[in-house]
């Protein structure tokens, strides 16, 4: 009778377990897909100067598509990813979507446990130059902003939302390494993590190069079978950083060998254009 009752024991602790994990995967490829919808956004519809070439409703699609992400999956690759595409959007003007979040927000603007998914998409809008009446509202707005961000890096009680937050402060040029290690130091499991590595091996060994590509080559034997949100692998992403970091040392040759494994790999691959345009100055 006992072995009968450990027996059924242990079935349900499979049927659970397999419930979850399937209820997990069904969430990932949701995610997922809302993801695929945003980069065709972003992909299709700025050119290679970054002016974005969207109508308002699009880009309203785009940011709600970054709020579910934010919301559901902060831990995961599309919810970092998804941190550098509004930069790019968010240089046309869109006041409804200001609107709609402002006074939910702004009241609620120090706390960093609130709303934080939808809060950290407000505060890029907030610091936007359409959102500001005069230039000393706009300094204003982006103290607002960034010492939002701050808050939400040092004191939420998510650490992925803390993660997103540095992810967005990491776009200051001066302390991109900084906020990119704190996510390497404080949020170890994020889904992001072995991109992440590669941006700080880039970002903090250059103008020395060589040093650069020996470090990504490591990472590359190490990560570069991890698969990305965008459907490539993340060697892909890699060779991206080495093929810049050839062609800032004027070794155009071995910048185009690793642009042609970029394109016969991922043909719509972010980088494809910008690396072109790169080669051709």
């Amino acid at each position: 009778m006992k072995k009968n009752v450990i027996i059924i024991i242990l079935l349900l602790i499979m049927l659970f377990s397999n419930s979850s994990v399937s209820a997990q995967s069904t969430e990932e490829l949701e995610i997922n897909s809302i993801y695929k919808n945003l980069y065709s956004i972003i992909y299709k519809k700025i050119d290679i100067s970054n002016v974005p070439n969207v109508d308002p409703k699009q880009i309203e699609m785009a940011l709600d598509y970054i709020i579910e992400i934010y919301k559901k999956r902060p831990d995961s690759m599309e919810a970092y990813f998804s941190t550098f595409f509004i930069q790019h959007i968010l240089k046309s003007e869109i006041k409804n979507k200001y609107n709609q979040l402002k006074d939910k927000h702004l009241t609620n603007l120090n706390d960093p446990d609130f709303e934080t998914g939808e809060k950290l998409v407000f505060l890029w809008l907030l610091k936007s130059a359409w959102v500001a009446n005069s230039m000393e509202d706009a300094k204003n707005n982006i103290q607002l902003s960034n010492d939002a961000f701050i808050n939400i890096k040092e004191n939420c009680k998510n650490k992925n939302y803390a993660a997103l937050a540095a992810a967005a402060l990491s776009l200051d040029p001066i302390k991109q390494v900084e906020f990119k290690k704190f996510i390497i130091n404080n949020v170890p499991e994020h889904k992001a993590i072995p991109y992440i590595l590669g941006e700080v091996a880039y970002f903090e060994d250059k103008p020395d190069y060589v040093k650069c590509i020996e470090n990504l080559q490591k990472l590359n034997s190490k990560f570069g079978n991890v698969e990305t949100p965008n459907g490539w692998k993340l060697s892909l992403d890699y060779y991206t950083l080495i093929a810049n970091s050839y062609i800032e040392m004027n070794d155009l040759q071995n910048a185009k060998l690793y642009l042609e494994m970029i394109e016969k790999e991922a043909p719509n691959h972010w980088a494809i254009k910008f690396l072109k345009s790169a080669l051709q100055q």
